[in-house]
Order: structure tokens, then sequence, then C-alpha cells
């Protein structure tokens, strides 16, 4: 009797999400067809924080050079570099004129390292709208002009997107499919739009696209320098004021290669994957169960049906596994990921469970490096 209440459940559950994600699809549209602007164009500061970014820089400022939206200025800010990120800089530098190369001062007590760069570059920054955008991203021509028109039209204060991840090693595309999937299918983000609960508010850190006089409003980064999470603080600190901001689908706008290899995806996701939940122990011990329970479930039921040759049992796990490929079907579609990876989904919520232990060991123990920062000194005072 168990097996069957709980097979009903976790059908159920996966329907509600099911039903979350055709939901979300039509909040998380995309902004990649809208209309050009009127009247004139507002001055855009595409900032950049760069550290260690010598495989990565070049493809960025090129893209961003190529935008079709006139009226921008690109400033980035080398932030200590010890590999060949400066002299990729003046390189381009040579190139494209508009270029302006910052060099980042001493990181003060207090802050988190890509903060402290981003607040230097906003002290900088002349335009009406604040674009900071991640080295690692390389960007459709269409880029400004979506976000601009999205910005003049619909009067928002705050937008970010998500984008193409781009993915090489086999642990890249098991993982990072996880970051739509957490957005798409179990975030009901429309809460925090329709009803202003900032609980459910995300954002993506890789784009962040403000309106200039909010971001002075609510003091930019550094009204958030200790934090671990800018994307989400950031979300959750426009609903709470009652501003307009959206997260919208950026996949035809914009790729990111994230990772390159098992101890990037490592490091980077346990530097912030327990800070999500605001150090609440409790649920993010509930979320791990949940995980357990209604991603392995159907697996458990089905490999128990198959060798109790129960018809009923089977048909329950089927109907799971269903539910479960069209919440992957749609995600992956809209993102470019390749459907045939719904079927590793089990190897990577393993990973994600193993990935988030870490997290939680690196908080508590403060051993958390980033691109050859401690993460965590930055908080603890």
């Amino acid at each position: 009797m168990f097996i069957v209440i709980f097979s009903i459940i976790i059908c159920f559950v996966w329907l509600i999400f099911l039903l979350n994600t055709y939901i979300n699809k039509f909040f998380y549209n995309e902004i990649y067809s809208i209309s050009k602007i009127k009247g004139n164009l507002p001055l855009v500061s595409v900032l950049v924080p760069v550290r260690n970014e010598e495989k990565n820089i070049r493809a960025c400022i090129v893209s961003t050079m190529e935008q079709k939206y006139p009226n921008f200025e690109v400033l980035v800010l080398n932030d200590k570099s010890t590999d060949n990120t400066q002299k990729i800089l003046l390189e381009l530098k040579q190139k494209y004129s508009k270029l302006q190369i910052l060099l980042g001062k001493r990181l003060p007590f207090g802050w988190v390292g890509k903060y402290w760069a981003c607040h230097q570059l906003s002290k900088k920054a002349k335009g009406k709208y604040f674009f900071f955008v991640d080295a690692d991203t390389i960007h459709n021509s269409n880029l400004l002009i979506s976000l601009v028109s999205a910005a003049e039209q619909k009067n928002l204060d705050f937008i970010s997107l998500l984008p193409e991840e781009i993915t090489g090693t086999w642990f890249e595309k098991i993982i990072l499919p996880l970051v739509p999937i957490w957005i798409f299918c179990l975030t009901p983000i429309y809460i925090a739009y329709i009803f202003k609960q900032e609980y459910f508010a995300m954002a993506v850190g890789q784009v962040l696209f403000f309106r200039r006089e909010t971001y002075k409003k609510i003091s930019g980064f550094e009204g958030i320098r200790t934090e671990l999470l800018d994307d989400v603080t950031f979300a959750r600190m426009f609903t709470r004021y009652g501003l307009n901001w959206r997260l919208y689908n950026g996949a035809k706008l914009l790729r990111c290669r994230m990772y390159h290899n098992f101890e990037e995806v490592l490091f980077g996701f346990s530097k912030n994957a327990y800070a999500f939940f605001n150090g609440h122990f409790l649920i993010f011990i509930l979320v791990l169960c949940f995980c357990v329970a209604f991603f392995f479930g159907p697996i458990i039921i089905l490999i128990y049906s198959i060798f109790n040759f129960n018809i009923y049992y089977f048909s329950l796990s089927l109907v799971s596994f269903i539910l479960i490929y069209l919440i992957y079907r749609i995600i992956f579609s809209s993102f470019k990921i390749k459907q045939r990876y719904f079927f590793l989904y089990p190897i990577c919520i393993l990973s994600w469970l193993g990935i988030v232990a870490s997290s939680y060991y690196t908080y508590k123990t403060s051993l958390c490096k980033f691109i050859g920062r401690n993460v965590y000194d930055r908080q603890r005072r």
C-alpha cells in the first residue's frame, strides 16, 4: 500500500512541475524579436570584470564590439590577473578604440572579489544602463538592442538572461543542464513577478542589466558586497522593493562556456550551492531528501516492479518517467541541449548531490577557493 501511495504522490508532484514548466515557458519568453527602439538611443555601459580569463576574453570582447546597437561603451577591469589576460586586452585595444582597460585596485576586506571589480567599473561607467557581463560569454549582435528595447518598452529596472551553456567535457554535459532545470522546472518565478514573493525570485549572474538610477538607488554591488549569490540577491532585492525586473530566455542572444573541466565545475558550483539556502540547514536537508525521493523514486519503483512482476507499479513508474521526460524536453529544446542527455539524469542528480555536500563542507570550513582567492573569508568578520 505504501508503494502505491508513494507512486501516486510522485506522479502528482511531477505533474505539478510539468504545469509549472509550461507556465514558466510563457514568463521566460525570449526578447530576440523585440521591435526597434523609438527615439534617442541611450548609452549602454558594457562592464566586464576579468581575472585570469585568457581562454575567454578575446571572444567576449570581439562579440561585444560587433553589436548592431550603436551607442555603447566597453569597460574591462583586469582584476590582478596572473595569466596573459592583460596582454590580450592590449592587443584588442589596438583594434578597438572604444575599449577601455582598467586595472583593479587591491581587494578591501569584507568584499567578494567579483563584486569589488564590478563596483570599480560602475564608478567609471557613464551610461544610462549598466550591463555587467562575465568574460566567458559570447554575444549575438542583437544582444544590446534587445536588452535596451525590453527595458525601454516594458519600463524594466533590471534584466537577467539565461544563456545557452556551451559544454565540452563529459562532466559539464551532465551537470550544466541542471541550471535551466532548477530555474525552469522547480522555481515558480511568476509568483515573484505577480505576488512580489522574493523567495521565488531568480536571476543569472553571467548577465546583469541595470537601469543606472535604480542601480545607484539600491547601492549596487556595494550593497551586496558580502553575499555569495549576486544574481539571486539582486532579484530578491528588486522584488522586495516592488521594482520591475525580468529573467528572460537568452539562449538565442548569448552563449557561455562557464567551465572547462571537472575541477572547475566542482569548485565553481561548490562556492555557492549551499549559499542558495541562506544558511538554512533544515531547508538544505529537505531539498536533498526531495531530490532523492522524487528523482530516484521512479527508478526504485521500476526495479521493484520488474523483480516482482507487478504491472501496476510498473505503470505508475512509467507515468513518472514520461512526465519527467516531457519537462526535460521542453527545457532542453529551449536551451539547445541534446535530448539524449535526459537518460543521464540519475547521474546528473547524484553528481549534484555530491557538489552540494561539498559546498556545505567548504562553507563550514571556509576552504573554498575560486580563481586563486578564498571565497568565504570575505564574509567572516
